[in-house]
């Protein structure tokens, strides 16, 4: 695996506090959390078999589905009065709606104090946990050394017409995530000159991954976690963007009217903890935990190395709509 990058400052660690013997008994009284993610399956095992570890009078059970599709459920029953979500664990585009919506309920946990402060909400409805980088993967067979591109404005150089895949930019999650990079970075231009260099636009990250791995594509723009199943099995290899890498915010919320409140302020106590944070970073959902101390996987940089396109969360979401429209419309896509 190749990895270049820029750099930013490192957030300066902090002691992580315990979570509390009171905390962990009224959790245990609950005997279950039920959360919904949009997260992989893989990541949501790992994370039930550490916390069963840590607390094995609470069951953890989950329900996974795609950014839009839990979002939807999740709202759609709260709006029925239907409770069953205790805690939600997404992407910011879909955990905003449910925000917005009055469905989550304040909580900051001790642990929150040895974060930036930046990675919680004053108000206590989300926290930031983990991140995923959104990366350029290319062909090592079909592209030579010196034509590797090392920074997004590479990719709408007129040579990789009809070699390059992207995102569908309708289906939000780390898709949203990376249009809205672009527009950060560059403004909707970005949009146009990459259409016209006539990418394979996909909704699956896996089937990008793929088309670079057997040559039919010889880049694309995916997460992290789109190619991790093909590192070290495929001839690929993965760029950190110099001009700056868009990230997706793993974020978790409690559930307003959760059935299980207790349980689910411990889970989000022991997720933000120094051992839940241990279970963050992995090849299947994020590989950066959101505490500075929690090395990423082998063989990739710190985050503190990392030059990340900067987020204005309010930005984000009130641009979500027309950023949306811009892309799709530059690769003729309905928006209908």
């Amino acid at each position: 695996m190749v990895l270049t990058f820029g750099t930013i400052g490192a957030v300066e660690a902090q002691t992580v506090p315990p979570v509390s013997s009171d905390l962990a008994g009224k959790g245990a009284a609950d005997g279950t959390v039920v959360i919904y993610s949009s997260q992989t399956t893989q990541f949501l095992d790992g994370l039930v078999g550490n916390f069963k570890a840590a607390y094995p009078d609470v069951k953890m059970q989950y329900l996974k589905d795609s950014s839009s599709g839990i979002a939807e459920r999740l709202l759609s029953e709260e709006a029925a009065g239907v409770h069953t979500a205790d805690v939600y664990i997404a992407w910011w585009d879909t955990v905003s709606r449910v925000i917005d919506a009055g469905d989550t309920v304040s909580y900051t946990p001790e642990q929150a104090s040895a974060y930036d402060a930046s990675l919680s909400d004053p108000k206590g409805n989300w926290h930031i946990v983990g991140f995923n980088p959104l990366l350029i993967g290319y062909n090592t067979q079909s592209v030579a050394e010196a034509d590797v591109p090392k920074t997004w404005q590479d990719l709408l150089d007129p040579k990789w017409s009809d070699k390059i895949g992207t995102y569908d930019p309708r289906i939000g999650g780390g898709a949203y995530a990376y249009y809205y990079g672009m527009w950060k970075l560059y403004g909707d231009d970005y949009f146009t000159r990459l259409a016209a260099n006539k990418p394979f636009v996909q909704g699956a990250s896996a089937a990008l991954a793929s088309a670079v791995g057997s040559g039919q594509l010889s880049l694309a723009s995916i997460g992290y976690t789109g190619w991790s199943s093909l590192l070290g099995e495929a001839p690929i290899a993965l760029i950190m963007p110099s001009d700056g890498v868009p990230m997706m915010d793993m974020m978790v919320s409690i559930v307003k009217d959760a059935p299980h409140a207790n349980a689910a302020k411990l889970f989000v106590s022991w997720l933000m903890s120094e051992a839940g944070q241990k279970a963050i970073p992995n090849n299947e959902s994020a590989i950066y935990a959101a505490l500075p101390s929690i090395a990423p996987p082998a063989g990739v940089p710190p985050l503190s190395e990392i030059k990340r396109v900067p987020i204005d969360y309010a930005e984000y979401i009130s641009q979500a709509d027309a950023i949306t429209k811009k892309a799709s419309e530059a690769f003729g896509l309905s928006t209908d």
